[in-house]
């Protein structure tokens, strides 16, 4: 799963989760529905066990969140966290494992009522007992909730997330499922409606709940007014007690501590709440020792002194002010004996509330004070009494202050007493100074009262003489359950409940529609069907036939009619033999029959009779028609007619083995007729010739008159060639002009050789063809099992070497194979593979030989000749490059390379201003023939610069005779583009006056055979004057190549010869070399 969608499923989770959260009741604050508890189950049904870390995270992330928003983040609730997620986690894959297991992939679509309340039952019913099993578990275990509390926690949690199940999961599903026609017809259908009951049952809840809290605020409210009345009625009490102390000692000016302890010991009993009672003298500075004197005689403790806290808290002399409220007597004594002379007004509290006092003339309440009497820290009040002197002054009033009537009270006992056996259960609250905010300072707390809904919190206000104490009050959990808080969720359930049903209704009514929909599609599918079928039945280019069980014929269409001239009426009522041919033998029904009662089916192909008699193919389907039962209450046959379609099979089955041109085996057909000739030799003893021939010159026939007139001969020699086999013999078109000849039953090879010189012999005739006699003749190959071979393949390949010999023996002849050919095949073959290297490495290098013309003895050309640089031959010459080169069409590329090269060079001779007119190049019959040399020559000369006349190019005698015509045409060309022409090596060939005439050459090269012993050999001399005497009546120069010896030289310039090259001037050499060797030989001749 992608990281970014297991973020969307988590955030979703955590804010599904908070809206439910935003409805939990306690104790365990669970709400009446949970919505992720569905969206959980549905993401890990589509998604699989891999959305499971997102729902937990989803999950922790819900909890950790809820704990810090009430700020309760703790241990004990991450841990909680923790574990509910996991629950939520397992839950999820509980439901997920179920749904698959009872449902498989049903959940997909639910398009019954019942498959929904399945998904519902195992996803829901079932799976939801772990999450709240889980979860109210580990809330008793840390003692969030008690154990009374458990079952309905339990329940709540439960119903929660069923709910979320039922309501929330097929939502889900809907939006995740793919987008099928029932999944868009339910968007369109259930999410309004449900949204809408959602929302209505929210709404009902709400108002439920508005009403509950309504009823809960009242009894937060009645019982605060009841603390409050409680706490003040205690405290107007100690305000009276302590007036009447006030009230004594104005009657009494002159009371003993034994009066003041009698007096106040009896108020002390009755409230053990104050904690004490003192009378506190008010003393100007001037009467301090006076006072002290006084109060040290009639003191129960002995010497009085007047005393206050330092920084240290430590009691020390009282220091210098205006004047001093000391504490003469307090009752009890014991425990309070530090503070018998301590100056109350040192304290900045207790000064604060003599000021009060004495401004008003009322009593007056300190703030909350940490009591001096005590080691231990408590909180209590004093409340301050004025006593003013009986004597009136002129205006009426009391006189001036003479003291101050005292009481320390113990808020916390004294509210614990007013409010003993009278606070309900579950009931927090604090009693605190209005004006003082440290929580320390608190009078009363029994718990938390901050936070909380306002409908659980009251405020009331407590008057104790001039100050006022705030009483909060906070109903917790078990207040509030008192009062049947659940009935809030249970409407909410309720409602939910309903919302649930009406989700399952509207499934299963969209899922109805649907099937009803595809019942009426299915039945106007089937009224189609038949519709078609009868068109089909009708119209169908098969023939259709259907019988009874015991196979009388019942009906057949118009194809039938047409295909076996029968119609409805000939064939109703009876049996389909009626077309039987006799063709087929009984056995072949008997197994039709059985297939067809065992397989309810049969197929094949049938040969039957027409109406007319005539015979016909047909591939034939018989089926069995059943009834409910299985029985075979019909036979449907159909059939078309394929004798068309076997003939053309079998036309192509012929092709696939045979040459479509002279319908001959072809090579696939001829290997495996080898090979079998080869096992039928093995088994009685006799020897297979394998025979390969090769029409010669063929392609100059192709070339020559067309390819149309090409495939006509090679028509005509497979017909001669098969009149004159045997017919055990097997004749074969291997390709193009190849051809093979399988000879079986030889004894001896004689027989081989004599029905070769009978084939050669048949083809000396020449074949007529579209009117023109055409010679041609074959090379022939022989390999023979076993001699030469033991398969098929190394026989044909060793028949191929001897046709090769015999190609090289002068062609129209056999050669039988022996292990010389293949060396010198694989001698062949390893050269050719090398130039074809040679040629990618640029092996090869120009050597250039000088024509001298005899006349001023100046150089006339050079001729370019190759060599080849061996990477481990060293230098080789042409005569073993052109031979391997023209057999195997290398010639071509090597003749381009010398063209460029030599081009190239005599360009740069050129430039240089060396004294060479021309250079000549070798051209092969090969190149001629098959090469575009024109096209070659052309675009060498543009590409080097070269002009035309400085390109002469040698032609040997045999490319002007073997085709005069097109020869004739391509050397007019040539001489168009501008260059000189010369016949190579003139005098070995065809000789001839006529030729030279007609193709208008520039030179003859007079073959060094002749020239090279001119003065010595009588018979090659008088040949070397005849051909020089012919150049010169046809105005020709001449070339005597191969020439040595000085006076060789001086017979040919008297015989009238213009031109020599050969060794008795330079050998061929480099172009460097040739360049230096210029240079020298200018220098000599000057």
């Amino acid at each position: 799963m992608r990281l970014s969608r297991g973020i969307v499923i988590a955030v979703l989770y955590v804010l599904l989760g908070a809206t439910g959260l935003t409805l939990a009741i306690p104790p365990g604050y669970a709400s009446p529905i949970f919505p992720a508890a569905g969206l959980a189950l549905a993401v890990v049904l589509f998604h699989g066990r891999a959305a499971l870390p997102w729902v937990w995270l989803g999950s922790f992330t819900l909890n950790i969140g809820h704990a810090l928003w009430f700020d309760t983040l703790s241990v004990t609730t991450g841990f909680a966290a923790l574990c509910i997620a996991c629950g939520a986690s397992l839950q999820a894959w509980m439901g997920q494992w179920w749904v698959n297991k009872k449902q498989g992939g049903a959940w997909n679509h639910l398009e019954s009522e019942s498959q929904i309340v399945a998904f519902l039952f195992w996803g829901g019913v079932l799976a939801c007992l772990v999450s709240a099993s889980v979860a109210v578990a580990v809330l008793w275990g840390l003692s969030v909730i008690d154990l009374e509390s458990t079952p309905f926690s339990w329940w709540t949690w439960y119903t929660g997330d069923l709910l979320g199940v039922a309501i929330f999961a097929p939502l889900v599903l809907l939006f995740l499922s793919p987008k099928t026609e029932l999944s868009l017809e339910r968007q369109r259908r259930i999410v309004v409606p449900i949204c809408i009951a959602l929302g209505l049952s929210m709404f009902i809840y709400a108002g439920a709940t508005v009403m509950e809290r309504r009823q809960v605020q009242a009894r937060v409210e009645h019982e605060g007014v009841t603390l409050q009345k409680l706490i003040q009625d205690r405290l107007i009490t100690h305000q009276a007690v302590l007036s009447s102390l006030a009230h004594f000692v104005q009657a009494n000016p002159d009371f003993s501590y034994r009066q003041f302890e009698v007096f106040t010991q009896a108020a002390l009993a009755e409230n053990r709440d104050i904690f004490a009672l003192s009378f506190n003298d008010v003393v100007p500075r001037a009467k301090l020792r006076a006072y002290e004197a006084t109060v040290s005689k009639s003191s129960p403790q002995g010497e009085f002194h007047v005393t206050e806290r330092d920084a240290q808290r430590r009691l020390v002399r009282v220091g210098d002010r205006e004047s001093y409220v000391i504490v003469r007597h307090i009752v009890p004594i014991q425990g309070n004996a530090p503070a018998v002379g301590f100056d109350i007004q040192s304290e900045p509290l207790r000064r604060d509330a003599i000021a009060r006092s004495r401004a008003s003339g009322k009593p007056a309440a300190t703030g909350p004070i940490r009591l001096v009497q005590e080691d231990a820290v408590r909180v209590g009040v004093l409340v301050l009494d004025p006593i003013r002197q009986p004597t009136p002054t002129a205006n009426g009033v009391l006189g001036g202050l003479d003291g101050y009537a005292v009481a320390v009270l113990k808020v916390d006992e004294l509210i614990e007493i007013a409010t003993r056996e009278r606070i309900p259960a579950g009931l927090s609250f604090r009693v605190r100074d209005a004006q003082v905010t440290d929580e320390s300072l608190n009078f009363f707390a029994n718990g938390t009262v901050l936070g909380g809904a306002d409908y659980r919190r009251w405020r009331g206000v407590l008057s104790i003489a001039d100050r006022q104490w705030v009483l909060d009050l906070r109903a917790e959990d078990a207040f509030v359950n008192q009062g049947h808080h659940w009935i809030s969720w249970a409407v909410g359930v309720t409602a939910l409940l309903f919302t649930g049903l009406l989700q399952i209704y509207l499934h299963g009514m969209t899922g109805r529609a649907l099937a009803i929909r595809r019942q009426n599609a299915q039945l106007l599918e089937k009224q189609a069907e038949l519709q078609l079928a009868e068109t089909v039945f009708e119209n169908t280019a098969e023939a259709i036939v259907v019988t009874d069980a015991s196979g009388i014929v019942i009906s057949v269409n118009p194809t039938f009619s047409r295909i076996t001239g029968y119609s409805l009426s000939d064939v109703r009522g009876r049996k389909m033999n009626l077309l039987s041919s006799g063709e087929q033998p009984p056995d072949f029904y008997r197994e039709l029959w059985r297939q067809l009662l065992a397989e309810r089916q049969w197929q094949g192909e049938m040969i039957n009779r027409r109406k007319d008699g005539e015979l016909y193919t047909e591939l034939l389907t018989i089926t069995a028609v059943s009834d409910s039962q299985g029985t075979v209450v019909q036979y449907v046959g159909t059939f078309s007619d394929i004798t068309d379609k076997i003939a053309a099979r079998q036309r192509i089955e012929f092709m696939a083995y045979h040459d479509a041109l002279t319908e001959l085996p072809n090579r696939v057909l001829g290997k495996q007729r080898a090979h079998e000739a080869i096992v039928r030799a093995q088994r009685y003893g006799f020897e297979v010739g394998i025979v390969f021939m090769d029409l010669d010159h063929f392609k100059l026939v192709n070339d020559t008159y067309g390819h149309s007139v090409g495939d006509k001969l090679l028509q005509a020699v497979a017909d001669r060639l098969r009149t004159h086999l045997r017919s055990e013999d097997t004749l074969c078109r291997l390709s193009g002009d190849e051809f093979m000849l399988i000879l079986e039953h030889v004894r001896d090879v004689k027989d081989i050789a004599s029905t070769c010189e009978h084939v050669l012999k048949a083809l000396n005739s020449p074949h007529e063809i579209d009117g023109r006699l055409i010679q041609t003749s074959l090379s022939i190959g022989i390999a023979v099992y076993p001699e030469d071979g033991g398969s098929e393949e190394d026989l044909l390949r060793k028949a191929d070497t001897a046709m090769f010999e015999a190609k090289q023996g002068g062609r129209n002849t056999y050669r039988f194979f022996d292990q010389a050919m293949n060396r010198n095949v694989v001698e062949f073959v390893e050269t050719r593979d090398a130039l074809a290297m040679a040629i990618r490495n640029d092996e090869f290098e120009l050597f250039y030989q000088p024509q001298i013309q005899l006349q001023n003895q100046s150089v006339a050309g050079v001729e370019a000749l190759i060599r080849w640089n061996h990477p481990t031959k060293g230098l080789i010459g042409p005569a073993h490059i052109i031979s391997v080169a023209e057999q195997s069409g290398l010639i071509v590329p090597i003749g381009a390379w010398v063209l460029q090269q030599a081009c190239r060079q005599m360009k740069f001779w050129l430039d240089q201003g060396l004294p060479i007119k021309t250079v000549a190049v070798n051209l092969s019959a090969v190149q001629f023939t098959t090469g575009d040399i024109e096209t070659t020559v052309a675009e060498t000369l543009k590409r080097t610069g070269l002009a035309p006349e400085h390109l002469e190019l040698e032609l040997t005698e045999s490319i002007l005779i073997s085709d005069k015509e097109r020869a004739l045409a391509l050397v007019h060309r040539l001489k168009e583009i501008g260059v000189r022409l010369s016949i190579d090596d003139f005098g070995t060939g065809y000789s001839s006056m006529s030729y030279l005439k007609r193709f208008k050459v520039d030179m003859i090269k007079i073959d060094a055979s002749f020239a090279a012993d001119v003065g010595r050999d009588a018979e090659d001399t008088e040949i070397v004057r005849a051909i020089i005497q012919m150049a010169l009546a046809l105005g020709l120069q001449t070339v005597a190549e191969g020439v040595e010896r000085p006076e060789a030289v001086s017979l040919l310039k008297d015989m009238g010869c213009t031109h020599i090259q050969g060794y008795v001037y330079a050998r061929p050499m480099t172009a460097n070399g040739l360049a230096a060797w210029l240079h020298e030989y200018v220098q000599h001749k000057d």
